[in-house]
């Protein structure tokens, strides 16, 4: 039986989750500060509207549903409780959101993995009624946002790293819950964790015993490529099912941590027979019971999707033609969210450092970003004092660190 932990660090800027299984890291999650929780967090997962329905389209078995954030939605007939009419207000669940150029996947089925006492919040809050575009009171705590996906029956153990937060998990499971709950003097995010959210980020990974595998992220899917390289020199079909072994072993954890979903296209290399190809068939089950593996080693799946992919956080505009490319340290990503790395660098130096001063050095860029979110340094001065300064440099941006470096003043 596996055991799977969950770790809630309250930071300064915001609020982090990361959760291992077996204790390998197996997922990553952000959510705003917890200070900022009485405003509305992006819409993720789980989150529950009150849609207008805006146009039913017959053609395609479905409708497009204006839930008031800018690009409407789209239910299936078969996942709308009830007759879809055009003009009628819906509530709907957020099955999959907003990425790139598609509007949000909706269910008409909102009690879709909530507990008992999430369900009666909700129903109690759908008796007012709510008006249209209206938003369900759940997860309004950023320091449970992680519930909107992470089922708590599933976790062994919950460790937070602060007081307030601790205590509003606590009366958030309930007495249902019998897992252990434990409270953390220390920052639980640290320097290796954030270097286990750099490695998740990677094009490449390396495959033990030689080989690696090569992420590629497109609109139709995500692409993976086996790439033997000098493993399978002169090699044999035997060989061959050693590698595709090793792969499909390092896969079931990739995929997981980087939240892969949708169509999932990977090219084994040639297994060497029928045997062989059950053989990683069953290695494949985590994936998905309905993937199809052919002769020559590509395996195709649909997985269904549970939260976004970890890479469309780090970078939630991607053009169609992009990949994510080979990275000379630090993840690649939008300036939001390597500010937000940096900030997380800045921070946990501040708090390991109680006497030392820092400087940082960012790209003109990452500069203009701070200038303007200056509420984010004002919270790491309010916490640690005026130990730090954040100075442009055109140099950053060569430094090879994502446009940022940290080094302790003199």
């Amino acid at each position: 039986m596996t055991s799977l932990q969950l770790f809630i660090d309250i930071g300064v800027t915001e609020t982090r989750f990361f959760w291992t299984v077996d204790e390998a890291i197996a997922g990553f999650w952000f959510a705003p500060r917890r200070s900022q929780s009485s405003d509305a967090p992006p819409p993720s997962v789980g989150d529950i509207f009150v849609g207008r329905i805006r146009h039913v389209a017959r053609d395609i078995e479905g409708a497009f549903v204006d839930i008031g954030l800018g690009r409407d939605g789209f239910i299936s007939a078969r996942r709308a409780q009830g007759k879809l009419v055009e003009g009628a207000l819906l509530p709907v669940r957020i099955r999959r959101p907003a990425v790139r150029h598609k509007g949000a996947e909706l269910d008409g089925d909102w009690r879709g993995g909530l507990s008992q006492r999430e369900i009666s919040i909700v129903k109690e809050w759908l008796a007012t009624p709510p008006d249209a575009f209206a938003r369900a009171p759940l997860w309004r705590d950023a320091a449970l946002d992680i519930f909107r996906f992470l089922d708590s029956g599933r976790i062994e153990r919950i460790t937070v790293n602060d007081v307030s937060a601790h205590n509003a998990v606590k009366e958030y499971l309930g007495d249902e819950w019998h897992g252990h709950l434990r409270l953390a003097k220390e920052n639980l995010w640290t320097d290796e964790i954030e270097a286990e959210l750099d490695a998740a980020l990677e094009r490449t990974i390396d495959i033990p015993g030689g080989g690696r595998l090569i992420f590629d992220h497109t609109e139709a899917g995500v692409m993976i490529d086996i790439d033997a390289g000098s493993a399978a020199d002169g090699g044999s079909g035997r060989l061959n099912d050693r590698v595709n072994a090793a792969a499909a072993k390092l896969l079931a954890l990739e995929i997981e941590r980087r939240a892969v979903s949708g169509l999932i296209v990977i090219d084994f290399l040639p297994p060497s027979g029928a045997k062989a190809r059950q053989s990683l068939l069953r290695e494949l089950g985590f994936v998905g019971r309905q993937g199809r593996l052919e002769k020559d080693g590509v395996f195709t799946v649909r997985r269904r999707f549970v939260r976004p992919c970890l890479l469309d956080m780090a970078n939630p505009v991607i053009n169609a033609d992009s990949r994510l490319k080979e990275k000379s340290g630090g993840a690649a990503g939008s300036l939001a969210w390597t500010a937000g790395a940096a900030m997380r660098g800045l921070e946990l130096r501040l708090a390991r450092q109680r006497s030392t001063h820092f400087r940082m050095i960012v790209s003109p860029s990452m500069e203009s970003y701070f200038a303007d979110k200056q509420e984010l340094v004002d919270q790491l001065k309010a916490r640690f004092g005026a130990r730090f300064e954040i100075v442009g440099s055109d140099h950053a941006d060569r430094s090879g660190r994502n446009g940022y470096d940290i080094v302790e003043n003199a």
